[in-house]
C-alpha cells in the first residue's frame, strides 16, 4: 500500500513536470527558430535595399 501511494505521488509530480519541461524545450527551440528566420529575413531585406539603391 505504501509503495502505491509513493508511486501515485511520483506520477502526479513527475508527469506534469516532464510535460512542462518538454513543452518549454519545444517552445524555446521554436522561438529561437523564429528569431533565426527573422534575422535572415532582415539581412536579406537589407541586402535587397542596398542593391536597389546601387
Amino acid at each position: 500500500m505504501k509503495d502505491e501511494i509513493y508511486f501515485s505521488v511520483y506520477k502526479i509530480t513527475t508527469v506534469p513536470l516532464t510535460r512542462v519541461f518538454a513543452f518549454a524545450c519545444l517552445r524555446f527551440s521554436f522561438l529561437r527558430f523564429i528569431k533565426e528566420v527573422s534575422g535572415c529575413f532582415f539581412i536579406i531585406c537589407r541586402a535587397l535595399k542596398l542593391a536597389a539603391l546601387n
